[in-house]
């Protein structure tokens, strides 16, 4: 429907624009011998210029809708994304092309473990699920361990803060952890800051 209405009298049908053609319906006030119902059906049509506009109208859009941002993430998938030998895809991270510097991350993330440790200690049946899903964090190459004399350590590595998350209604992993990409380094800029 595009909302074009013609009436022209309360006693008449109306008639309606839609993008098919004109549709009339309504009913009249003039008086009827016969009390049955009468419907009236009238239909002019140019079959091919209907077709033609139908087939428009289901057509899918070529035109991208996509924000300038979401193209640069398309862009970026396209680009960086690998698969290994077992089927597994990967893709880097999208970093900022002009960021402010990463500041020291150890400090606060260690600090965090170390509450986070203090806690799980006291529970040590989901102690031991923590350590086995860091265990194969690790296995799986989500994280790395970093040599601390390592003269890059400081500038190419960022340590998360993270906590565990438990999920009972699982019924294989439990136990979770979530990363903290917003936390502040010392420079006041997060890994996030930089995606």
């Amino acid at each position: 429907m595009k909302g074009e209405t013609i009436k022209k009298d309360e006693r008449l049908p109306f008639a309606s624009s839609t993008k098919l053609g004109w549709v009339v319906a309504g009913s009249t006030a003039f008086p009827v011998e016969n009390l049955e119902e009468t419907s009236v059906s009238y239909l002019r049509v140019n079959t091919e210029e209907l077709i033609q506009y139908f087939w428009e109208l289901e057509q899918i859009p070529t035109l991208s809708s996509f924000t300038k941002e979401e193209n640069l993430c398309e862009k970026h998938f396209i680009e960086n994304y690998a698969s290994n030998d077992k089927g597994r895809y990967s893709v880097y991270l999208p970093f900022k092309a002009e960021r402010q510097e990463l500041g020291d991350s150890k400090g606060l993330a260690f600090h965090r473990f170390l509450n986070l440790e203090k806690k799980l200690l006291k529970i040590p049946n989901v102690y031991q699920q923590y350590k086995d899903f860091m265990s194969e964090y690790l296995s799986l190459g989500h994280m790395e361990k970093v040599n601390e004399n390592s003269v890059d350590v400081k500038n190419e590595h960022f340590y998360i803060p993270h906590h565990h998350v438990i999920k009972e209604s699982s019924l294989t992993t439990r136990l979770h952890a979530v990363f903290n990409a917003s936390a502040k380094s010392s420079s006041g800029v997060s890994l996030n800051d930089w995606s």
